[in-house]
């Protein structure tokens, strides 16, 4: 009887090829440099393998897989053993490190891009590649060539190997360009020449001027600059600005008072330097103006809120305190409850006095930061309970016949609304006369017993007699 079938699966025996990174098989490097060789390995890893120069590497699971050499003299470098999971495998590839014991020496500056820009008295630094072999004792100096094209020392002592840390001599002249090369002693040999700015210290001045500017607009400070740019500044007033490329520089300031304006810091490119001047900018500021919105249209009653309208002119505090104000019977303006949400003035108007029915009250809206007196308008007031009704009417109807009993208003602010003797409600009318058509089944007389409006009750006089003939 044959037992179940079980799934299997078969894994590769492990190889190994050798060759350099490039895919090459030989290279000539100076004694001791570094050189990147490629193992190739296929199969299943992870996988473990010997060069022939000794070296092992156990249990990696990356391929291809590099490691670095150093020879001292000419190498082949093979793979002596793979082995993986499977056990060991077949290697194939070698390479050839040909080392040069005898190369001839070369010598490079590492300068940037443009050449160098030093300041003097500043100490800087020269790196330099140095390859092939020197006689025994050589050192290295930095040289600099003069106007007339002499080259001179600057580093003092030959220095054994790169980099080299120097200064500029005493009475070289800033802002001028001359050329600088790195020298080596045995064998003498110099690199190519490269430009060597000398950066000069900067002097910053703030152009001594006083400007005027109105209120929210800004004024333009002139800034001179002498020596190597970049160049940066600070302001008293926290104002800074670097990377700047050209003199004169003009920095741009929008104070919201007068201000006066110096320099707390400023330089280039050899760090900061001297700097002087003063500058001054006066702010017209406009004065403080309220001008109250127009309300001589508008009709109110006494000890209703109302919205004031208004606008300004000029700078209010932050403490500032806006107040509606009515002036009472001496012409004296006196404050009233005041109100103000978001920039919304609201107050209530109800004056202690009240000479007429419809008063021309005189208001406007003060302030307390800076104290400003508002320009003046009038709104009418209603006194309360003032509204009068008068009916009038009279005729004789046949039974089932209508008939029209008007209503006339007089003050009080509308809508009215009234209760008539035989127990009628009208609500909030507009409507001045009112007319109101009746049906009575007997002679009815028709009065308003109760009168309403905006400015609260009112009275009511007169009345209509309706007379029903039934003849």
């Amino acid at each position: 009887m044959a037992g179940a079938a079980q799934p299997f699966r078969v894994l590769s025996v492990p190889t190994a090829r050798l060759d350099l990174a490039d895919g090459t098989g030989a290279i000539t490097v100076l004694p001791g440099q570094a050189v990147t060789l490629r193992v190739s390995l296929s199969g299943q890893g992870p996988w473990s393998f010997a060069l022939t120069d000794g070296t092992r590497v156990q249990n990696i699971l990356t391929t291809p897989y590099e490691l670095t050499v150093s020879p001292a003299k000419p190498t082949v470098y093979r793979v002596a053993a793979v082995s993986g999971p499977c056990g060991s495998g077949a290697a194939t590839g070698e390479v050839l490190v040909n080392v040069n014991e005898n190369p001839a020496p070369a010598l490079s500056l590492k300068a940037p891009a443009g050449g160098y820009k030093i300041c003097t008295g500043t100490p800087f630094q020269l790196v330099f590649a140095a390859t092939g072999k020197f006689n025994t004792g050589n050192g290295f100096v930095a040289q600099v060539a003069d106007t007339s094209g002499n080259w001179q020392n600057i580093s003092g002592a030959a220095v054994p190997a790169s980099p080299i840390t120097t200064r500029l001599p005493y009475g070289i002249t800033p802002g001028k360009t001359y050329r600088l090369r790195l020298l080596s002693t045995s064998p003498v040999l110099a690199t190519d020449s490269v430009p060597l700015l000398v950066a000069e210290q900067t002097t910053t001045v703030l152009r001594n001027d006083t400007i005027r500017i109105d209120e929210g607009k800004p004024a333009d400070l002139q800034i001179d600059f002498t020596g190597t740019a970049p160049y940066f500044v600070l302001m008293t007033d926290g104002t800074y600005e670097n990377g700047i490329l050209k003199s004169p520089h003009t920095i741009r300031v929008s104070p919201r008072n007068p201000t006066g304006y110096g320099i707390t810091s400023a330089g280039g490119a050899c760090g900061v330097g001297p700097f002087s001047g003063r500058a001054f900018v006066r702010v017209n500021i406009p004065p403080s103006v309220i001008t109250t919105g127009d309300l001589s249209k508008r009709t109110i009653c006494a000890g209703a809120e109302i919205t004031v309208p208004y606008t300004t002119t000029g700078r209010f505090y932050a403490n500032n305190k806006w107040v509606v104000q009515v002036a009472d019977t001496s012409g004296k303006f006196v404050s009233v409850a005041t109100t103000v949400k978001d920039g919304v003035i609201k107050s209530v108007i109800a004056p202690a006095y009240l000479r007429d029915t419809l008063n021309a009250v005189r208001m406007r809206v003060v302030s307390t930061s800076p104290p400003v007196n508002g320009s003046e308008t009038t709104i009418n007031v209603l006194a309360l309970n003032v509204a009068l009704a008068t009916v009038v009417g009279e005729g004789t109807v046949r039974p089932g016949q209508t008939a029209k009993v008007r209503v006339a208003f007089k003050n009080g602010l509308p809508p009215w609304s009234f209760t008539t003797a035989d127990g009628t409600q009208v609500t909030g009318t507009f409507l001045n006369p009112y007319v109101l058509t009746v049906a009575p089944v007997i002679t009815t007389e028709y009065t308003i017993p109760t009168l309403s409006s905006a400015c609260g009750r009112g009275l009511a006089s007169g009345k209509a007699v309706v007379t029903v003939d039934r003849n």
